[in-house]
This record gives C-alpha cells, sequence and structure tokens, in this order.
C-alpha cells in the first residue's frame, strides 16, 4: 500500500500481487538497520565473520575513531556478484555491543595500484582512474552516533545506529547518503490489522493476479474517481507539462471504475506449420498445369 505525499494517513494505491516484490526487502533487513551489510555484497558482515580464515580476515588491532576504540578487521572475503575482488575493513566497537561504527570497501585492483604508486617517485605519481567491475564495491559507511533501545525479548535495552552516513565510490554517479533515526521499536507484536489495508474513498486498486490480468479500481465509483484526480493534481509536480497533464486525465478518465485487460505478450509468434506445405503444394500444381497445357499446345 501506498499512500498519498499529501496525506499520509490516506491510501492512494493498493497493489496486489502473487508474489512478494524482491524490492520490498531493499531496506527492510535488520542486517542493513543495524549496519551490519554492506549495499552490493552478497552477505553480511556476520557472515564474513563466521568464514573467516587466518589468510583472509586479518586482525589489525585497536584505532580510535571520534575517540571511540574500535578493534580493526581486514577481510578479503567479501563476496560481490559471486566474485571476491572486494577488500573491506571494520571498525567494530566495543562500547556499542560490538556494532560497526565503520566499514569501508575497495576493489582489490585499486588497492594494488595505490600500492604501486606509493613504491614509485613521487614525481612519477599518476592519477588512478578506474571503474567498477563486476565482483568490485566501493564504498564507505560510518555511524556518526549509536543510540539505546529497550529489547523486550532480552530484557535490556542494546545499541543500535542513530545517524549514519554512507559515501558511494568517488566515480559513481550515486550521492552521498545521511539517515537518521527518529524511534525504534523492537520485538514488539503487531496488530494483524496493520497487514489489511482499507481502501477509502480514491483509493486505486491494482489486481495482479486475476484471470483476466491486470484489473485496477477506484474504490468509491465516480465520486471516487472525482477525488483521485484531485488528489492527484494536489501532489503533481508543478513544472510537468500541460501535454503530461492531459495524457494523464486522459488515462484516468478512460479507466473509469474498473478496467480490465490482458499482460502484454512480448514472447515470438509461432508460424503455422501447415503454411509452407500448402503453398508448396500449390507452387507444384502450377508448375504440372504449366507443363501439361505447353504438351498441348506442342
Amino acid at each position: 500500500m501506498m499512500c498519498w505525499q499529501t496525506d499520509g494517513t490516506r491510501p492512494q494505491t493498493i497493489r496486489i500481487t502473487p508474489s512478494i516484490n524482491p524490492n520490498y526487502y531493499g531496506y527492510a533487513l535488520p542486517e542493513w538497520m543495524w549496519g551490519l551489510h554492506v549495499n552490493g555484497c552478497d552477505t553480511s558482515v556476520l557472515d564474513w565473520l563466521k568464514r573467516r580464515t587466518p589468510d583472509k580476515v586479518r586482525d589489525l588491532g585497536l584505532d580510535a575513531i571520534d575517540g571511540h576504540e574500535c578493534r580493526k578487521v581486514e577481510f578479503d572475503n567479501v563476496p560481490v556478484q559471486g566474485l571476491y575482488r572486494t577488500r573491506a575493513w571494520v571498525w567494530f566497537d566495543a562500547g556499542a555491543d560490538s556494532l560497526p561504527r565503520k566499514i569501508a570497501c575497495a576493489s582489490l585492483r585499486y588497492v594494488e595500484l595505490a600500492r604501486r604508486q606509493l613504491e614509485l617517485d613521487s614525481k612519477n605519481m599518476e592519477p588512478i582512474r578506474m571503474t567498477v567491475e563486476p565482483g568490485e564495491v566501493t564504498q564507505v559507511y560510518e555511524v556518526l552516533s549509536f543510540m539505546e533501545v529497550e529489547d523486550s525479548m532480552l530484557g535490556r535495552k542494546r545499541w543500535f545506529p542513530k545517524a549514519r552516513k554512507i559515501q558511494p565510490s568517488p566515480h559513481s554517479s550515486a550521492h552521498t547518503s545521511d539517515f537518521e533515526v527518529d524511534a525504534v521499536v523492537l520485538n514488539k507484536p503487531i496488530a494483524d490489522s496493520r497487514f489489511v489495508p482499507v481502501p477509502v474513498t480514491g483509493t486505486r486498486t491494482e489486481d495482479f493476479t486475476t484471470r483476466d490480468g491486470l484489473v485496477l479500481t477506484i474504490h468509491g465509483g465516480e465520486e471516487g474517481l472525482m477525488v483521485h484526480r484531485e488528489l492527484s493534481k494536489a501532489q503533481s509536480v508543478e513544472t510537468l507539462s500541460e501535454q503530461r497533464s492531459a495524457v494523464a486525465k486522459e488515462t484516468t478518465s478512460k479507466s473509469a471504475v474498473r478496467v480490465g485487460g490482458q499482460s502484454p505478450n512480448a514472447r515470438p509468434k509461432r508460424i503455422a506449420w501447415w503454411w509452407p506445405v500448402v503453398a508448396a503444394a500449390v507452387l507444384l500444381v502450377l508448375s504440372v498445369s504449366i507443363r501439361k497445357w505447353m504438351a498441348s499446345r506442342s
């Protein structure tokens, strides 16, 4: 269910699908919320620790970050797209349940090039220009502050990242992302009613589970259609062109109260097997007829 931008309590669209959209898990992973998962990596920091070997994971000792003493560990067993071409450094903060206060990932190619540059004379050093290849992640994740949260299951308070910053690769088009958590509730039951979206007048329902394909419904009939139009207009970007707005209105008016249609079929169409046979037979008959006609004239 998605709500209107102008009114977060009013449902805009209810989408019914036969399975859960994979994008739902993008930011709902507890490991990501706790700062244990880096975007782009196949597994979390916990898995790196679980599958550590002396030649792949190295304890670099204590290192302080903003006055917080952390244990710095280097990982070479970081899978990205099934490949191991990324190195990660993790600073575990013992004062915050040993959660990562900072995670830095870099391409092994970049690390090797940087090492070679340091070995050369400074006068001969050239800028390193790199692109991200399969199996590589370049990113810095840092927790700026932690907060204590009551955990009813553990019967005590535990630490949770409150403010954090994610810096992408310098050669990436992505921007630095800042996250700040206002409130956290852990291990408390959620009422079943929260999982049953209730449409109101103007709510649009998209049902992908019907036998006829996608079926659209505007709740509330003609009145709901008018409400949906007004709310859509209210939250539309003012810089949209008039032509685009006209197309959107025309599409909405055609949707009316209920519209059903088959899903697009992009599969190649099969050519009927009997067409080549018929064509060959016709050509054969014509050839025989012409020969008999020519023989009769001679």
